[in-house]
Formats: C-alpha cells, sequence, structure tokens
C-alpha cells in the first residue's frame, strides 16, 4: 500500500524487497477526508477502507490469502527462510488463524506459540502495526464488514476481533521517516 504521493517510500520498499522471494505490487490506498472526524481516524479508517476492498477483491478472484504491505514496510535478517516457514505453516492450517502479523508491537504476553524450527508463531490479545499483514481471505472478509460497524483504530482491531498469529523473530518492522498516519517523523 502506498499513497500515490509518497513515491520515496515506494521507491525504498522496492529497494528493500529487491533480493526477496516477493513481487511488489502498488497498490494506492484510500484517502478519507470526513468533516465530522478529524486527522488519525482518517487515516485508519483509509487503511481499513484500503484492506476491506483488496480482500473483497482477492476473494472475488478466488485467492485463500492475501498479503498486504505498507510502504515502511522493511524486511529483517533472515527475512525469507523465516516467512517461507510460516507461510507454508499458515497456508496448510487456514482453519486455525484470521490475520497474521510478521511485525506486531504492543503485546505484553503471549498467550499460545508454535515453534518451526527457530522462528515462532504467537497469539497475543493485544498489538498493534499494519505495515506487515497476511489474511486469511474468507474469514476476514465478514470481520472486516463487522469492522465499518465498530471502528476501532484497524491495526488494533485485528488483534482484538481476530484470531492474529505473530512472527518472532519479526519479519519486518516499520521503518522510520515521516508518517502520513501519525503525521509526524517516527524513529520507533
Amino acid at each position: 500500500m502506498n499513497l500515490e504521493a509518497r513515491t520515496d517510500r515506494w521507491e525504498k520498499i522496492q529497494d528493500y524487497f529487491k533480493d526477496e522471494p516477493l513481487t511488489l505490487e502498488r497498490t494506492g490506498g484510500v484517502i478519507i477526508t470526513n468533516p465530522f472526524r478529524n486527522g488519525i481516524h482518517n487515516q485508519y479508517e483509509g487503511v481499513a477502507r484500503t484492506h476491506y476492498e483488496l480482500v473483497k477483491r482477492a476473494s472475488k478472484q478466488g485467492h485463500k490469502t492475501l498479503l498486504i504491505l505498507e510502504d515502511d514496510c522493511k524486511p529483517q535478517k533472515y527475512f525469507a527462510n523465516n516467512w517461507i516457514k510460516m507461510k507454508t505453516w499458515l497456508d496448510s492450517h487456514l482453519d486455525e488463524w484470521d490475520t497474521f502479523n510478521g511485525g506486531a508491537l504492543g503485546f505484553a504476553a503471549i498467550q499460545k506459540h508454535i515453534l518451526l524450527d527457530d522462528c515462532l508463531l504467537f497469539q497475543t490479545d493485544s498489538g498493534c502495526a499494519s505495515h506487515f499483514v497476511y489474511f486469511n481471505v474468507d474469514r476476514m472478509l465478514p470481520k472486516l464488514e463487522q469492522w465499518f460497524v465498530k471502528q476501532p483504530e484497524i491495526d488494533v482491531y485485528y488483534f482484538t476481533h481476530c484470531k492474529t498469529l505473530c512472527a518472532y523473530p519479526p519479519l519486518a518492522i516499520q521503518d522510520e521517516g515521516y508518517s502520513d498516519i501519525a503525521q509526524q517523523h517516527r524513529t520507533d
């Protein structure tokens, strides 16, 4: 996902993933301008609506899964090996998860875990970040439709209303730089 005006971030993510086993396809994000909701709420709504439209399209095309990377996604060491192990498990256990987060933030405790050689899939009931989200399309389409009623910040919604599995070590982090959602430079 990349806002049309953020060509700098599109160039950077292409460079980060040039040697990885993924082919990036640029998708413009939905921009929301709502005079009744200010700033950050409009931005999260834009992310949620973009996710929803892409999951809906994947469902119509018969895809079972969909990976969405935000343009500030930066792969970490051993990304390819760990992603292949995790994706293989996820694709063969579609009845056990709704979303997979490759770089979760803000969680305090692990509830359940699955060990895959030297990496771990784990579940927690809190967290945030949506720079690397793998969707179980059939399970998530109705949950994203429910989001329109509840409307918490979309990255938090995935942890509080969906069965979200996470990666350790993280597959990706959010790169530093100007965040269009936070409307500030982020270095964390």
